[in-house]
């Protein structure tokens, strides 16, 4: 899900979960998954379609705040 439509899901006050966890296929890497309500999940994506992913936690963190998003769940 791109950046773009979870800035338009938070303006419509939708209800998604934001869960950020390591990156299965590469361990030192953060990625974000995006829940719906209807139980879909997508990977944060930039507007290329390109999944983010970083090796500093505190990044995504930053993008999540800065996006509008108040409440996310870390798995470590």
């Amino acid at each position: 899900m791109k950046i773009s439509e979870i800035k338009e899901k938070i303006l419509a006050n939708e209800t998604i979960a934001i869960e950020m966890m390591r990156n299965p296929g590469e361990l030192s890497e953060w990625v974000v998954w995006i829940r719906e309500r209807d139980g879909k999940s997508f990977l944060l994506m930039n507007e290329f379609d390109v999944a983010i992913s970083t090796t500093d936690a505190n990044q995504v963190l930053l993008l999540l705040r800065t996006l509008g998003i108040k409440h996310a769940n870390i798995v470590l």
